[in-house]
């Protein structure tokens, strides 16, 4: 089974950064708005066993709710880009914080991590075909417009785990557990 513990965004923030990528002149196919997160743990095929272990541990995380704040648009490789996010400007050293305690208990109950470095982003959308002149006008775009945007600012109050199921035409995102952070 696909999973992933992610932050949850709440929707009106979902909404505010979905809006904001199709005034973008980026060609992309873009998030769904219900599927934007902050991801920190991906689990390509997992047990049942595991599920519970990961279950388990969610369910006693014991946080504070955090302010988080999401800034500038970015890319992962500047040659060849194909994911486009918001960076984490606010609450990047509370989520780097909560990624290690996960990673120290998901290790104790032997489940199966990559133990990439995490880099807290929202991933806006997906690029598939560019040639150079694309990606030159593209990184113009991004540097003018970071330097006009807003934050984007709210409070993070929840963790989950969810599925992911890959279709033709999307990735479906159900969730399984939800932890709520304490204020």
């Amino acid at each position: 089974m696909r999973l992933f513990i992610a932050l949850e965004i709440p929707k009106e923030i979902s909404r505010q950064i979905y809006i904001k990528s199709y005034n973008s002149p980026i060609v992309m196919t873009r998030l769904k708005e219900k599927n934007m997160h902050i991801t920190l743990f991906f689990f390509k095929d997992l047990s049942g066993e595991n599920t519970d272990h990961i279950i388990n541990i969610i369910n006693h995380i014991h946080t504070k709710a955090f302010n988080v704040s999401i800034r500038d648009i970015n890319v992962f490789s500047k040659r060849n880009p194909r994911v486009i996010f918001r960076e984490i400007s606010e609450g990047k050293d509370k989520i780097l914080k909560l990624y290690k305690m996960l990673a120290t208990n998901l290790d104790d109950m032997d489940v199966p991590i990559d133990t990439h470095k995490l880099f807290p982003h929202i991933t806006i959308g997906r690029i598939h075909r560019m040639n150079k002149e694309i990606i030159g006008s593209m990184m113009d775009y991004i540097q003018t417009n970071n330097n006009n945007n807003d934050d984007i600012k709210f409070i993070c109050n929840r963790i989950s785990l969810f599925t992911s199921t890959l279709t033709q035409t999307a990735a479906l995102h159900s969730r399984i557990t939800t932890k709520r952070f304490t204020d």
